[in-house]
């Protein structure tokens, strides 16, 4: 049986829907269902036309918390937040919620097991909660995204926190996050600086990949860090073994031109060959130079790690690996602080990273010569994973990285001849 899917309802939301309530087994409408079976329902917020939220209307205490760990980007949404989570709780906003979605196994349908079709049944049976809840949030396109799974207790209560991958992007990503954390009790010498979140299931179902790790709340005054923990980055940096070479000589950059010469295979279009112009440039210029390579987080951002009890937790270990200069989760992590937390535009971004990178590379015992040659690295670096997404079809360019990537390699170079 197929979806109703109302013209009312965003592109968006019929995306997030189809991926985890795929037809013909289940269905699903922004209108109330008939002749269905286990049918469960969700407020849409902010809106049909600009889903970011799905909240789950099984449970007042369940939907007021869900509402409460959300953290949306309008100024107006957040405002209003506390007054509708206490309304969803009291029941009173209930009637308010005009966009919903319904989701329901047809009647019909020749089904042994609802956790064959119902991605809340399958979590229910997988993880031993028979009360749980479950609340979907989704960004906007970009190169990772994927559903994020918030589970609760009809007590309210948080029971875990999930991601589903649905494509080969995201399966990528989510089998080398569920391989380190798999990893980290196993190291010889555990983290003392941060944790990470427990890992509480890992599997396929249907022909989606799930991860659920352990909750944890940060509430709603969650402070992001301003400036990298140092003794953590440090830390990340030294859970592999380090060796020193050319960065023509080493495994990231040998990666990154495979990368680029293979979305180039794939479409010979812009901005394939500015990729390979860009690699081209930073080889010649720092191709030479001497640096430390060993492990990283791969996205070590102010909204991936937040200090709870005292206690720095880190998550989003998609990206993690061997292979990365030292020093480039660092400059990493102010690069886009400077971006998502000061507002900076991507090319004036450049110089408080630039200006602010020897003491931080210091601080972490890396060359501070190495601000230029690191950035640049960073900047290659997410330029080629809006490109990967966009050969994907999750992203259709690049908005910032490239150009930022283009204008240090010029201003540099003026630099040097002036």
């Amino acid at each position: 049986m197929s979806a109703s899917t109302p013209m009312s309802a965003s592109a968006s939301l019929n995306w997030i829907v189809e991926t985890l309530w795929a037809p013909p087994s289940s269905v699903w409408s922004t209108d109330p269902l008939r002749g269905v079976r286990s049918s469960e329902c969700f407020a849409v917020l902010p809106s049909a036309a600009h889903p970011r939220l799905l909240v789950p209307l099984g449970s007042r205490r369940a939907a007021a918390h869900a509402l409460r760990e959300y953290t949306p980007g309008k100024a107006s949404v957040r405002l209003a937040k506390p007054l509708l989570a206490w309304g969803l709780r009291s029941g009173i906003a209930r009637p308010l919620l005009r966009h919903r979605v319904h989701v329901g196994v047809a009647a019909e349908a020749p089904i042994e097991d609802l956790g064959d079709v119902l991605l809340k049944e399958h979590l229910r049976d997988v993880l031993g909660r028979p009360d749980l809840e479950l609340a979907v949030k989704f960004d906007a396109p970009r190169p990772q995204r994927k559903p994020i799974l918030h589970l609760l207790g009809h007590d309210g209560r948080a029971a875990g926190f999930g991601k589903v991958a649905w494509n080969d992007v995201t399966r990528a990503l989510l089998a080398n996050e569920t391989r380190t954390l798999r990893e980290f009790p196993r190291h010889t010498r555990p983290p003392r600086e941060f944790v990470v979140p427990k890992l509480l299931y890992a599997g396929g179902w249907r022909d989606l990949e799930l991860m659920i790790v352990e909750p944890i709340s940060f509430g709603a005054r969650r402070r992001f860090l301003q400036h990298p923990p140092i003794a953590a980055t440090d830390e990340v940096g030294q859970l592999a073994g380090a060796a020193r070479m050319p960065l023509r000589s080493s495994d990231q950059w040998s990666t990154m031109l495979a990368r680029i010469a293979a979305t180039h295979k794939l479409n010979a279009s812009d901005p394939c060959p500015r990729l390979h112009e860009a690699a081209q440039e930073i080889e010649r210029r720092h191709g030479s130079v001497i640096m430390t390579f060993g492990s990283w987080h791969g996205d070590w951002v102010p909204w991936n790690m937040a200090h709870h009890n005292g206690v720095l937790h880190v998550w989003d270990w998609e990206r993690a690996g061997g292979h990365a200069a030292r020093g480039l989760d660092a400059i990493h992590f102010d690069y886009q602080a400077e971006l998502g937390l000061r507002k900076t535009a991507p090319v004036p971004a450049l110089q408080p990273t630039l200006r602010r990178s020897g003491n931080l590379l210091g601080a972490l015992n890396v060359d501070p010569a190495l601000g230029v040659p690191l950035l640049a690295l960073h900047l290659l670096e997410m330029a080629l994973r809006f490109d990967k997404a966009r050969m994907a079809g999750v992203a259709t360019a690049d908005p910032k990285y490239l150009p930022a990537l283009e204008h240090l390699l010029r201003d540099t170079a003026a630099s040097a001849e002036s």
